[in-house]
C-alpha cells in the first residue's frame, strides 16, 4: 500500500505520513494483518535492530584500525563494503586524522637556527 516516494522537502516525514495514510484507509476496511505477517515483521524488525549494530561495531572497527599509523583507508577498503569515500567520512566522524605526510616545508627559520631550505 506504500507509495514510492522521490526525494522531496518533506523526505522521510512524507513517506511515514504516506505509510500512516495506507494504514488509516485500510483500517477503514477492516484489515489485519494476518499473524504469519506479522511474526513476519516481528523477525524482520529484530533482524534490523541486529544489523544497525553490526553496522555500527563494523564502523567503529573501520575507525580504530585507521587510527593504526601503517594502516590506510586503501588498505581497509579491500575487506569491507564500503568504498574510500565511505571509509573517509566514518574516519572523520570518529575523528580519525588524515595520513597524508605535509607537502609544504615551513619558511620559517629552523628552531635550530638553521636557514629554510629551499
Amino acid at each position: 500500500m506504500k507509495r514510492s516516494v522521490g526525494t522531496t522537502e518533506g523526505g522521510m516525514d512524507n513517506e511515514i505520513e504516506q505509510v500512516a495514510h495506507a494504514k488509516i484507509t485500510c483500517m477503514k476496511r477492516d484489515y489485519s494483518p494476518s499473524p504469519e505477517l506479522q511474526a513476519a515483521l516481528r523477525n524482520f524488525e529484530k533482524a534490523q535492530k541486529v544489523f544497525d549494530q553490526a553496522r555500527e561495531h563494523l564502523r567503529a572497527a573501520c575507525a580504530e584500525d585507521l587510527r593504526l599509523p601503517d594502516v590506510t583507508t586503501r588498505d581497509v577498503e579491500q575487506f569491507v563494503p564500503w568504498s574510500y569515500e565511505t571509509l573517509r567520512g566514518i574516519a572523520n566522524e570518529y575523528g580519525v586524522p588524515l595520513k597524508r605526510a605535509a607537502t609544504v616545508k615551513s619558511i620559517k627559520a629552523d628552531p635550530a637556527g638553521d636557514p629554510p631550505s629551499g
